[in-house]
Order: structure tokens, then sequence, then C-alpha cells
């Protein structure tokens, strides 16, 4: 193979990746206080004054490309929501 077939080769090299963005902010329960009368102890308080869950499904977007030498992808962005429907939307 001559040099000028290998350079033609590069051209359909494709580099892609994709990174998943949770939309939800974190959520730091370190300075988080429960206010009591004094004398009541930690167990004396109803747990639904102690406990914070976390939602068990955040959303999320999903951005993917691609690049080679002639150029990209359109940029795609899926948009998932918590029913775990899909939307997805294509940039130029």
């Amino acid at each position: 193979m001559g040099m000028g077939s290998q350079n033609v080769m590069v051209n359909f090299i494709w580099f892609t990746d994709e990174k998943l963005f949770t939309v939800a902010a974190p959520n730091n329960t370190q300075y988080d206080r429960v206010y009591a009368p004094a004398g009541v102890r930690k167990k004396q308080i109803a747990a639904g004054r102690l406990l914070r869950t976390r939602p068990t499904f955040s959303p999320s977007v999903m951005v993917s490309v691609g690049v080679s030498a002639l150029g990209r992808t359109s940029i795609h962005l899926t948009l998932v929501s918590k029913s775990m429907e899909r939307t997805t939307v294509t940039y130029c």
C-alpha cells in the first residue's frame, strides 16, 4: 500500500463519545438539623423527621457525538424522564 491509500483510510476512522449528565443537584444533608424540645431522645422523634430518601431515578441528559478527519456527526441529546421515556433531539 502506498502512502496515499493510508491517508484515505485515516479519513474513515471515527472517534465517538457519550456522556450522561444528571440534572438533579446533589443533596448534602450534613448540616441539616432537627429541632426538638430539651430532653427528647433521638429514638423518640418520628422517623419521617430524621430520614431523607434519595430519588431512585433523577432526570438526566445523554450527549453523544462522533468526529473524524472528514468532519463530525450531529450532536444528539437524549432526555430521559422519570418514567424512563426517552426523547432524542439532534443538533447540527
